[in-house]
């Protein structure tokens, strides 16, 4: 009897076709916003689920952080950003717009900032901040007004 063997049938996994819908911006790329548009300058960072990137909006130079639209918590960020902005608080960036381009991914636009703890905490000696720093940073962070 003879011995037939399995056809080989190509098999597409979800994580597969999740990165083909997730498909992220690149260098160059424009994001139309709500109003306006935003043309990626730069990458500033990159993780696991997105890309931040420097953006120009007028004079102003903006940041714009892109997540991918399936694995998205970019929504808590806005909600943390609305109620910062709402209460003045000083030590939060601007949230200047948000969406989505769906099915690849989401963005928000803020206000660009300095460096950010990160970096600044690995410059350190010990690459950690003193209590005394990490206490004023908390304070300030926390404070309205």
């Amino acid at each position: 009897m003879e011995r037939i063997a399995p056809k080989k049938v190509a098999s597409v996994s979800m994580d597969d076709e999740q990165k083909e819908k997730d498909r992220m911006p690149i260098l160059n790329d424009e994001i139309q916003g709500h109003e306006k548009k935003y043309k990626l300058k730069k990458v500033l960072g990159e993780g696991g689920y997105g890309i931040v990137f420097l953006s120009q909006d007028g004079e102003r130079l903006v940041a714009v952080k892109t997540e991918k639209y399936s694995k998205s918590m970019l929504h808590v960020e806005v909600g943390v950003l609305k109620a910062a902005n709402a209460a003045k608080a000083k030590h939060f960036c601007e949230l200047m717009d948000y969406g989505s381009i769906k099915p690849d991914y989401v963005y928000m636009v803020m206000t660009l900032l300095h460096e950010d703890l990160h970096k600044l905490r690995h410059e350190m000696p010990d690459k950690r901040f003193t209590l005394s720093t990490s206490l004023r940073v908390s304070v300030q962070t926390l404070k309205v007004g």
